[in-house]
């Protein structure tokens, strides 16, 4: 398993190495520990140093030196990082290294050419040295990575024993995904699971009258959202069992983000696992930015799942991606300009 961590040397990102240890993760991995240190743009370049009473900007000396120290500060506290995971996790292969670029778009480059499993950030509040890393890091990856993200956060209330773990489902790809992903895992005996699937009553116009009439002439069937959720429900529940989890399945009908943060708090979780995206259409139920809701008010950790990406989809994007390339474009303009105009062919006629 490969593990990319951003570190900044801040309290909040020394309890996301802390927190590693009640992840459920393999006693053997490869991580590696990422310190950023943004550019040396043209405004930062006239920082005043205080001399005396008078304030001086930086020459271009000053300013490049500058540079150097916060790359080679950022060296230390990515070293910093790393031997405190190696003792955190002895069993791993532990590396370290910085980039110089803003810290999302460094940690994103990263997670793209490195392919990890699991990108780990601390929540919020990142500070360190120079204030690398601001509260929007965490925000900018959930919405831009394409992996599976473990947002780390210290909850105020006391964990002991087992890990309780809480899962939002709504029976998505991605929902699936989560439940997979917390299956696979090494755990304690004992682990709790909370599996919830929560939805609001916001239908529209279209779907309320949908259900009405369906309820005015039943026929007997269960092919709704809510007997079709229980079923999917309870699957998933009767899989988790199988691997040895204590495992509780509910529904609420709530707004997904306010449930799972509810639950969250009332069961003392060490951390919620969602789907990064959920169903639409009738059978809503954890839908919109749930992900990122949760993320940013959970009381403890979140990690935010993506389900494995199908090779015929991946064939799409990239021939997607080859067709939006200059190159191709250029190709289809060459051939578009090379056809005989109408005119030409009914002259040619």
């Amino acid at each position: 398993m490969k593990i990319l961590i951003g570190y900044d040397g801040s309290k909040v990102a020394d309890e996301a190495l802390r927190d590693l240890r009640r992840a459920g993760l393999p006693d053997a991995a490869q991580a590696f520990v990422l310190t950023a240190v943004p550019p040396m743009l043209p405004m930062e370049s006239v920082v005043p140093y205080l001399e005396g009473s008078m304030a001086h900007p930086m020459g271009p000396a000053d300013s490049a030196q500058a540079a150097l120290d916060q790359e080679e500060k950022a060296r230390e506290v990515a070293a910093k990082g790393a031997a405190a995971l190696a003792k955190i996790m002895p069993g791993w292969a532990v590396a370290s290294g910085t980039c110089v670029d803003t810290p999302a778009h460094g940690i994103l480059e990263q997670a793209e050419t490195w392919k990890p499993d699991l990108t780990v950030l601390g929540s919020h509040g990142w500070s360190g040295f120079s204030r690398l890393i601001i509260g929007s890091v965490a925000d900018q990856v959930l919405r831009h990575g394409t992996g599976n993200l473990r947002i780390s956060r210290k909850p105020d209330y006391k964990r002991t024993g087992a890990p309780k773990l809480l899962i939002g489902y709504d029976g998505s790809a991605h929902a699936e995904a989560a439940v997979a992903e917390v299956a696979r895992r090494t755990w304690p005996k004992g682990t709790r699971v909370h599996i919830l699937a929560a939805a609001s009553l916001n239908f529209k116009l279209g779907d309320l009258a949908k259900a009405v009439k369906k309820t005015l002439r039943w026929n007997g069937s269960d092919d709704g959202p809510w007997p079709w959720m229980e079923r999917a429900l309870d699957n998933a529940a009767v899989g988790l069992q199988k691997r040895g989890f204590i495992v509780t399945p509910m529904i609420r009908v709530a707004d997904p983000r306010n449930a799972l943060v509810e639950e969250a708090l009332e069961m003392g979780a060490d951390c919620i696992f969602v789907g990064s995206r959920g169903l639409s259409g009738p059978k809503r139920f954890l839908v919109g930015s749930v992900s990122s809701g949760v993320a940013a008010h959970a009381p403890c950790t979140v990690e935010v799942i993506h389900a494995p990406t199908p090779p015929a989809a991946k064939s799409v994007a990239v021939r997607s991606a080859a067709a939006r390339s200059p190159s191709a474009r250029s190709a289809a303009a060459r051939s578009t300009s090379a056809r005989p105009t109408a005119k030409q062919r009914r002259k040619a006629a």
